[in-house]
């Protein structure tokens, strides 16, 4: 898969969580399970398809790790040396963030921001 389809397919797996993110209570907690069985997936890596092309390998917390393996690393991750869990650096921090935020309206704050990036260093 090309550099290019992989951030077309990415943005738009943040457009539809980010649209469906909207119809939530703002102040409730961000729930993946919630949004994984109403929308069929969720910010979590396995998700996501720079980790599935960059890394392919998952955790039992459906985390990513980032590795060199025969497609190079992540462009996601600017500590390009680090083999450690992606999630501490995907994204420049940003989505580590995101996955924290207390509140669905934070979230999407933090989503958009997440976006931004993989639009701009994808």
């Amino acid at each position: 898969m090309n550099r290019s389809k992989l951030k077309k397919e990415t943005l738009a797996h943040y457009d539809r969580m980010i649209t469906w993110a909207k119809k939530q209570n703002e102040l409730d907690q961000p729930n993946d399970k919630l949004m994984l069985s109403l929308l069929n997936e969720t910010w979590k890596g396995f998700f996501c398809k720079y980790c599935i092309y960059y890394s392919g390998f998952f955790d039992e917390q459906n985390t990513s790790f980032c590795k060199n393996n025969t497609y190079g690393n992540c462009p996601l991750n600017p500590n390009k040396a680090n083999f450690k869990k992606i999630s501490m650096y995907c994204c420049n921090g940003l989505w580590v963030k995101m996955n924290r935020s207390k509140t669905w309206e934070e979230w999407i704050v933090n989503a958009k921001l997440v976006k931004k990036y993989i639009k701009e260093n994808g």
